[in-house]
């Protein structure tokens, strides 16, 4: 699952990630890009029932510009983490009552700019290609 917004430059590294994938012909598992808003994919994730969720999103987590990371909805902050008006953490937990089962990582990249824009800088469009590349190799 794809988060964040392409109109704010970085930040729309999760739903590129989903975009890419989706044109690549990548099926093996659903792609869902759930932009700013991921508690609207809750019943969603809920009826596909999955083992695992990996959300990919844009994240200040205070390493240098294209640089990721998995992280587990515990480690993250209830704010500060996100661009996102609803935390991951929070949103995690919500998807925990119903699929207790439920494994959720967070892969984030560090962005460079999230201002109002379109395109990524540099560093998260090589780090971008990197993702897809290994997520094509799954």
């Amino acid at each position: 699952m794809g988060v964040g917004s392409p109109l704010r430059k970085d930040d729309g590294f999760g739903p590129l990630v989903v975009s890419e994938l989706k044109r690549l012909g990548f099926n093996k598992y659903p792609l869902l890009d759930a932009g700013t808003t991921p508690e609207n994919y809750t019943g969603k994730i809920i009826a596909l029932n999955p083992e695992l969720l990996l959300i990919v999103d844009a994240a200040d987590f205070g390493a240098k510009p294209g640089e990721a990371a998995l992280f587990e909805p515990d480690q993250l902050l209830l704010k500060g983490f996100s661009t996102h008006d609803l935390s991951l953490k929070t949103f995690a937990a919500y998807l925990k009552e119903p699929l207790p089962q439920l494994r959720i990582v967070v892969l984030g990249v560090q962005p460079l700019a999230v201002d109002f824009g379109e395109g990524l800088s540099l560093p998260v469009k090589k780090t971008l290609d990197q993702v897809v590349g290994e997520l094509l190799e799954v």
